[in-house]
């Protein structure tokens, strides 16, 4: 009996040495303790457009129709293009409200202020992604004026030259230098005021940002 007592409070202190771990504690009964967390309060002025938002109007705007946009989007920075893959585009109908919200952001967004609109603006609109090539399209829209949009976060490429060592040539020692890689994150934001007059038309849009030069064949 001792010995399985002896046993027994063996067992209990090994399974409270695994349970501790990490600074998180563990108890036998399912409770958990671990650092308090604090998340520092967003005190940003915030922005909403003054126009009142047209339920009824903005989703008559997104009816099926014969129309197409077709587009494609390519950043150039620094010799390179960049062109987003997989990014969500967003098309938005050009209700009053929702091209108030897009001035707004335009003049106010700041560190200090955030222009905001409704859930509902939020949720009627119609999204598609880019393919490999930076391309996307809008199919079965009707006549009217719409807002594309689409935010593109990516990595821009650069190299520095580094001394990696040295060597022993005819006249003495030399530094080695090599280029290495590295990226800065980069975020670039496309706005584009497009306009279907006839059904069935298709209309052709380039989204871009960069040295204006190179864009002559296009992205």
């Amino acid at each position: 009996m001792k010995y399985l007592l002896k046993l027994d409070r063996n067992v209990f202190t090994l399974l409270l040495a695994v349970i501790i771990i990490g600074g998180t504690q563990t108890n036998l009964f399912g409770q958990v303790r671990t650092s308090p967390t604090y998340e520092k309060p967003d005190k940003r002025k915030v922005l909403f457009p003054k126009t009142k938002f047209n339920a009824q109007a903005a989703k008559k705007a997104l009816e099926r129709g014969n129309g197409k946009i077709i587009g494609k989007a390519c950043v150039y920075m620094n010799k390179r293009f960049y062109r987003p893959r997989g990014v969500r585009v967003s098309l938005y109908p050009a209700t009053p409200y929702i091209r108030e919200f897009f001035e707004l952001r335009k003049k106010h967004s700041s560190k200090k202020t955030i222009v905001k609109f409704s859930d509902r603006a939020y949720k009627t609109r119609i999204d598609t992604r880019t393919n490999n090539r930076g391309e996307f399209q809008f199919t079965d829209m009707k006549p009217g004026n719409y807002i594309v949009y689409m935010a593109f976060d990516f990595n821009e490429i650069r190299y520095r030259r580094e001394k990696a060592g040295s060597a022993v040539g005819v006249y003495g020692r030399t530094n080695v230098y090599r280029n290495k890689k590295y990226t800065i994150p980069r975020r670039r934001v496309f706005e584009e005021n497009v306009q279907l007059k006839k059904d069935g038309e298709t209309k052709k849009i380039t989204l871009k940002r960069g040295y204006s030069g190179v864009f002559k064949t296009g992205c």
